[in-house]
């Protein structure tokens, strides 16, 4: 085998690899995410894609919620199929939700939502 050959197939087979490692890491989710984690265990782990939803003062201390996009690989392009809800009190994750993108409140045909026609 020529030096060129080799070099085209190990190249190949390199990328071949980076791309099932790729999928791989994308489709995690929340492996590794336990009620108790502080919230910079929890994005550490899930990233930094994330918005604050709602942050409320109450007699038990501060609670925030944070949403993680739950993004897949499909056909060449990323996609959002859902959300992880996450509750934070006092920094400590004290509960979890899982949000299907498309049955999201206030979108056309979501849940007690019916499409009207136009």
């Amino acid at each position: 085998m020529t030096t060129i050959k080799l070099l085209k197939r190990t190249a190949l087979i390199a990328l071949f690899s980076f791309v099932i490692v790729s999928c791989a890491t994308v489709q995690s989710g929340m492996q590794g995410v336990q009620l108790g984690m502080n919230r910079q265990e929890v994005v550490k782990k899930l990233g930094s894609d994330f918005q604050v939803v709602s942050m409320v003062q109450t007699d038990q201390g501060g609670l925030e919620i944070l949403r993680f996009p739950d993004t897949v690989a499909q056909d060449g392009t990323f996609v959002t199929k859902g959300y992880y809800i996450l509750h934070f009190l006092n920094g400590k994750l004290v509960e979890s939700h899982y949000e299907d993108a498309n049955m999201r409140p206030g979108r056309p045909g979501g849940p007690n939502r019916p499409v009207r026609p136009r």
